[in-house]
């Protein structure tokens, strides 16, 4: 009965292989671009280059890749010409690295370098000084560039949670916890076709509520007779509605004799305690004025009074079981207590405190269902008993005789 709504293996799997790719694609590019940037790469090479042209410059060599001689000052000294062309080379390297956003961490590394002083003093410990700051930060640099691997590794992992995940999410907020599938099978093989008018009591009432047209469905013999286009129907589908709890289970659509689909869900959204329904049926439509009932709870999360001086709207919210299911109950609990006369010997109500999930079914929630069934016989059974002997010796004319001593 319940089997939980998946998603079918196919879209499963096709939705953890899009994260997975898209999320490791991403964490390869960003750690690439982080720790393993090859224009951080040829800025060192280029830099190395300058570096190297500086030494031949101070020994009156050709300096190599010098694209700005022509700026150099018109003069003879060659020296003068090839320390103005380092400059402007430098100059635009170092301008092209500091507003690189993909070389920043690097531009921050040589901005305490001053290119300038170097090639215009031409002072030998500062290019070996210019050296060591180079080499160490390329080695830094160097260190770090497996990291790329451990980002990638990150958003993999993040890639395979969310591929899992994030599917189940939006699976369990489109559809409904449990598939329909199992529980109308099941009310076929229990009810088979068998119809209200099949039944051998003199009455049956299964309450479900439909929803488009915001009006109650009270499936019975009664209204069988009364409106057949909407009410003759299999007994089974009318449980298969009244069983269609939101969130647990879809609506039953059921398709009426008038043509329409109607979308039909479990009657306790109405009234979790149906009693009063069977109450006001017997009176009101069959006329009957002389009433017994026997209700039978099926538990109820145990109640706890509320203090007026501390109610607030976060008691309200604690309070939401109280404000679907229990309350409708102690209503009618109390008007029918109220309407029926006779106190226990016409009305029982027999109810258990229970704090176990409608949907609970593993073995051991079983068990305690059971328990909880028995607990509440144990606590009801001197009034059940006496409810039912006024019954028999009413219908059978047993007089009641006073015992011998």
């Amino acid at each position: 009965m319940f089997k939980p709504n998946t998603l079918s293996w196919f879209w499963s799997a096709l939705w953890f292989t899009v994260f997975l790719v898209a999320l490791t694609a991403v964490g390869f590019y960003v750690g690439r671009t982080t720790y393993d940037n090859p224009e951080v790469i040829k800025s060192f090479k280029d830099l190395r280059e300058t570096i190297s042209n500086v030494k031949r410059e101070k020994k009156n060599k050709p300096a190599k890749h010098l694209k700005n001689g022509d700026d150099a000052p018109k003069n003879n000294s060659v020296e003068e010409g090839m320390k103005s062309a380092l400059l402007a080379s430098v100059k635009e390297k170092k301008e092209k690295i500091l507003s690189d956003k993909s070389e920043k961490q690097l531009g921050k590394k040589l901005q305490g370098i001053d290119f300038k002083r170097i090639l215009h003093d031409g002072i030998k410990e500062h290019v070996a000084e210019t050296t060591a700051s180079l080499g160490e930060a390329e080695k830094k640099y160097n260190e770090n560039r497996s990291m790329k691997w451990v980002v990638t590794i990150i958003f993999f992992l993040i890639g395979c949670t969310l591929g899992y995940e994030v599917p189940k999410i939006t699976n369990m907020l489109s559809s409904s916890k449990y598939s329909r599938t199992n529980l109308d099978a099941l009310m076929k093989t229990l009810l088979g076709e068998y119809g209200f008018n099949d039944i051998v009591t003199q009455e049956l009432l299964v309450v479900a509520y439909e929803y488009n047209s915001q009006e109650p469905r009270f499936f019975s013999k009664y209204f069988a007779h009364q409106d057949p286009g909407i009410y003759d129907i299999p007994i089974g589908n009318a449980t298969g509605s009244s069983s269609a709890a939101p969130t647990f289970f879809d609506p039953h659509q059921v398709n009426n004799q008038y043509g329409f689909t109607e979308l039909q869900i479990d009657g306790g959204i109405i009234c979790n305690d149906p009693s009063l329904y069977a109450y006001e049926m017997a009176r009101d439509l069959y006329g009957y004025r002389k009433i017994r009932m026997l209700s039978l709870g099926t538990g109820e999360e145990p109640f706890t009074k509320v203090d007026p001086k501390t109610f607030d709207v976060a008691s309200a919210l604690a309070m939401n079981g109280e404000f679907i299911f229990n309350m409708d109950t102690y209503a009618a609990d109390s008007y029918l207590r109220t309407n029926i006369p006779g106190g226990e010997k016409n009305y029982v109500r027999a109810q258990v405190t229970s704090s176990l999930s409608m949907d609970a079914i593993a073995p051991k929630d079983i068990q305690n269902l059971k328990d909880a069934g028995t607990d509440m016989w144990n606590k009801n059974e001197v009034k059940i008993k006496a409810f039912i002997r006024t019954i028999i010796d009413e219908r059978y004319h047993v007089a009641s005789t006073p015992a011998k001593k």
